[in-house]
């Protein structure tokens, strides 16, 4: 899940297939863009399918769709929403042959000054595996300090923390980067 413009800036759409012995591969990628002065509105979409051709077909497939809308309040802080929607899809007789995972969240940009991104969020996810169903809130807060130089040095930092309440289980997600 990532809050960051820079992933729906590229307007982009590509369709790769490729045959190699007895399996096919199809990649898909579209990106497109709406933005003015205040206001951003992207989507991405990643589509992959395998079809492997043996004594029985076997097609796999993975969809990745993200929305992502942001409105400027003013020049330090925005509102927004994301939507990101994960899919997995295997014909094979496996217990985890079909996945999806739906988060939809609502954020807050904070810019207090130019290089520094504070990005708090709350969302509600639904994650469907091995025909189970979990839902729950998610939380966290995201930290982006991009072209920050003290003397010769150039910081890059990023920082997240999220929190998956997701019934019966609790995920914790805690990243730090760092480059000088």
């Amino acid at each position: 899940m990532s809050f960051f413009l820079s992933s729906y800036k590229n307007k982009v759409l590509f369709s790769v297939f490729d045959k190699q012995l007895n399996t096919y591969n199809l990649n898909s990628l579209f990106n497109y863009n709406i933005s003015s002065q205040k206001f951003f509105i992207g989507v991405s979409e990643e589509f992959r399918s395998t079809i492997v051709k043996s004594n029985t077909k076997n097609i796999k497939d993975e969809q990745y769709l993200s929305l992502i809308g942001e409105y400027g309040l003013s020049e330090s802080f925005k509102m927004g929403g994301l939507i990101n929607n994960n899919i997995y899809s295997d014909d094979r007789s496996l217990a985890i042959n079909k996945t999806s995972n739906l988060h939809t969240t609502l954020f807050a940009k904070y810019n207090p000054v130019k290089e520094l991104n504070f990005i708090p969020f709350i969302g509600y996810s639904e994650n469907n595996q091995v025909g189970e169903s979990d839902n729950g809130i998610i939380y966290g807060t995201d930290a982006l300090l991009e072209g920050y130089s003290i003397d010769e040095f150039n910081f890059q930092s990023s920082f997240k923390l999220q929190n998956e309440d997701i019934a019966p289980r609790k995920n914790t997600l805690r990243s730090i980067n760092l480059n000088i």
